[in-house]
C-alpha cells in the first residue's frame, strides 16, 4: 500500500542481513528479481584511504559478487537499478568522520533494509532521515529532511520511536512509554491508519477554516448590501445563523472520517496555499453572485415595492432582508 502511495518503506531490524532481505522480498518491500547491494564494515587492516565499507552484490539466485567497486555500483543504486541493504557495522563505519557523502547519500536515499541495527543505530537513522544527527561529531554529516515514521514493539526501539516524527508502539510495554502513539493491533498496518487519520484531520481543519472564512465574508457582504438600502438583518436572523448553521456544520466537519483507500496525491502543507485560497475565493464569489441574483430576481416581481430604510438602520422587517438571508 505504501509503495502505491509513493511512501518510502524500509525495514530496520536486528536480524541477519540475508534473513532481512528474504523477509523484505516476501513483504514486497524489495522488488523481486532485482539485485541488492550489501554494505558491511570493511575488514580490519584496511589502508586509511580505503573505502570504509565492504560492498557486495546479492543476486536473486543467491550468488554474491564481492569484487565490486563504489564507482561501479553506487550510481546504479541511485538510479534504482540496485537495491541497498546495510548492516549495523556498515552503518557505524559510514558515520565515522570525515563523512563521505558519496557513500552516505545512496544509503540514506535508497536504503531499504537495515539489518543488525542496534538501538543507537536505529535512533541515528531516524535523525539522519529527518533533521540530522543531534550529536554529530563533525560538520558535514548529510541529512534528508524527510518526515519519518517508525513503528516498533521492543525496548530497543525506544530511541527510534522518540527520534521519529511519528512513533507508533506495537505493544503496551516499554516502547509505549517512548512512543507518542500505541497501536492496539500488533501490526505494521497501523502506520497506514496513522497516515489516513493524519490526512483526514489536516483536511478537516482546512475545511473548517474555509467554511468560517467564507461564512464571515458572505455575512459581511450581506450586511453591507443591506446598508445600501438603509436596512439591516434582524437579531434572530443573526442568532439562527450563528447558533444553527455555523455551530452545527463546523461541529459535524470534525466528525469527518478518512477514506478507505488513500490517494497518491498528498494534501497541501499550509493553510495559506494557492489551491485553498483559490477555492475559498471561488466559494465567496459564488455566494455573492447568488445573493445579487436573489435581490435582482425580487426586483422583477410585479407586486414588489422597494423598502425605504431609516438612517438609524433599525428597519429589518423587509423582503430584501429575507431574500438575502
Amino acid at each position: 500500500a505504501c509503495l502505491s502511495l509513493q511512501i518510502r518503506t524500509a525495514m530496520v531490524t536486528g536480524d541477519h542481513v540475508r534473513t532481512a532481505v528474504s523477509v523484505a522480498h516476501q513483504c514486497n518491500i524489495l522488488p523481486e528479481g532485482r539485485p541488492v547491494l550489501l554494505m558491511d564494515a570493511a575488514p580490519a587492516g584496511q589502508p586509511a584511504d580505503a573505502c570504509p565499507v565492504a560492498l557486495s552484490v546479492l543476486y536473486p539466485d543467491g550468488s554474491v559478487n564481492a569484487s565490486v567497486t563504489p564507482a561501479a555500483v553506487l550510481p546504479q543504486v541511485m538510479m534504482g537499478e540496485l537495491e541497498c541493504a546495510v548492516t549495523g557495522k556498515g552503518f557505524d563505519a559510514l558515520l565515522l568522520p570525515p563523512y563521505e557523502p558519496e557513500l552516505l547519500q545512496p544509503m540514506l536515499r535508497r536504503g531499504t533494509v537495515f539489518a543488525r541495527m542496534s538501538p543507537d543505530n536505529k535512533r541515528d537513522l531516524m535523525e539522519l532521515l529527518g533533521s540530522g544527527l543531534q550529536t554529530a561529531a563533525a560538520p558535514g554529516c548529510p541529512k534528508l529532511g524527510l518526515h519519518v515514521g517508525f513503528c516498533g514493539d521492543g525496548a530497543n526501539d525506544c530511541g527510534a520511536l522518540k527520534a521519529a516524527h511519528v512513533g507508533v508502539s506495537l505493544c503496551e510495554a516499554e516502547a509505549s512509554v517512548a512512543a507518542p502513539m500505541t497501536s492496539r493491533q500488533q501490526s505494521i498496518t497501523s502506520m497506514i491508519s496513522v497516515v489516513a487519520e493524519g490526512r483526514c484531520a489536516l483536511l478537516a481543519t482546512y475545511q473548517i477554516f474555509q467554511f468560517i472564512v467564507a461564512y464571515a465574508m458572505a455575512q459581511a457582504f450581506a450586511v453591507n448590501l443591506m446598508y445600501t438600502h438603509g436596512l439591516q438583518l434582524g437579531n434572530y436572523q443573526f442568532l439562527i445563523q450563528d447558533l444553527f448553521y455555523v455551530t452545527i456544520l463546523a461541529a459535524l466537519m470534525g466528525y469527518t472520517k478518512p477514506r478507505k483507500e488513500l490517494a497518491r496525491a498528498k494534501p497541501v502543507g499550509r493553510v495559506l496555499s494557492l489551491p485553498l485560497i483559490v477555492s475559498l475565493l471561488l466559494q465567496i464569489a459564488v455566494i455573492v453572485v447568488f445573493q445579487l441574483i436573489a435581490l435582482g430576481a425580487m426586483h422583477r416581481i410585479p407586486w414588489y415595492k422597494p423598502t425605504i430604510g431609516t438612517p438609524d438602520l433599525r428597519t429589518y422587517k423587509a423582503p430584501e432582508t429575507t431574500a438575502i438571508y
